[in-house]
């Protein structure tokens, strides 16, 4: 669970500003209502799966999905900035007929691009 102290090593879930990477092998369950606004989440060949209990809010600069990474949300997404970058067979998933997302997920992407 994101949530939880010891999915991040006995410490709180990533911070206002912080960088949460998820790397293979771990699978994190998204639970939180609503987050800081993370700098970047990586998910480096692990799986970021967003609870369908109940409506989840993810606020993000960048989202990062490499080494066969997956983010799995559900049938209904909001991008209000959509700058998620996918590397070596990388993916995300939105919901199936057979398992749809029943809730609302809301990812807000507070990124800059400098040109």
């Amino acid at each position: 669970m994101w949530s939880s102290p010891w999915t991040w090593g006995g410490l709180p879930a990533p911070g206002q500003g912080e960088i949460a990477v998820i790397q293979s092998g771990q699978y994190i369950y998204f639970d939180a209502a609503s987050t800081p606004v993370l700098k970047a989440i990586i998910i480096q060949g692990g799986s970021l799966i967003f609870d369908d209990n109940q409506d989840v809010s993810l606020n993000v600069e960048y989202i990062i999905i490499t080494d066969g990474g997956l983010l799995q949300i559900g049938m209904f997404i909001f991008f209000t900035f959509f700058l998620i970058f996918f590397t070596n067979h990388s993916y995300s998933k939105i919901g199936t007929k057979q398992n749809p997302f029943m809730h609302k997920a809301v990812i807000t992407m507070l990124s800059l691009i400098h040109i």
